[in-house]
């Protein structure tokens, strides 16, 4: 998938060999610990799994995931599919722990009950009456 959009975007062969673009082809040894999520149905799925790959080949520390049944997009969506919840759990986890901070640290106090601007009971007061009043029976 990836070779699909680089034929479709460089502008010269010399930028497929850029690290910063190309990973797999890229030096990868010294590299930090790794965490690699995977969605079953995602066309990058295979360049995630390659890279993992490359990077275990390099002697790099790689932690691989892959959520079953779930598309590209899925990471992010943690308030409407419990798997991606899951993952964005998983990997802040990740990430605190590479930081040598413990899963509770920097979460927020709301939880999962964050208010949105616009949320029901969240709403700018700006002084203005609202424009449709219910009728008084």
């Amino acid at each position: 998938m990836l070779a699909w959009f680089f034929k479709h975007t460089l502008t010269s062969s010399d930028q497929a060999s850029d690290s910063r673009l190309n990973l797999v082809s890229a030096k990868l040894d010294g590299l930090p610990p790794t965490t690699i999520i995977l969605a079953e149905i995602d066309p990058l799925h295979d360049d995630g799994a390659h890279l993992a790959d490359r990077l275990k080949a390099a002697g790099v520390t790689v932690d691989v995931k892959e959520y079953a049944g779930v598309t590209h997009e899925f990471f992010g969506m943690g308030s409407v599919v419990a798997d991606a919840k899951a993952a964005e759990t998983y990997a802040a986890d990740k990430l605190k722990a590479a930081f040598g901070l413990s899963p509770h640290d920097l979460t927020s106090p709301a939880g999962d009950r964050r208010r949105r601007p616009g949320a029901r009971g969240n709403r700018p007061r700006t002084g203005a009456r609202p424009r449709f009043r219910r009728r008084r029976r």
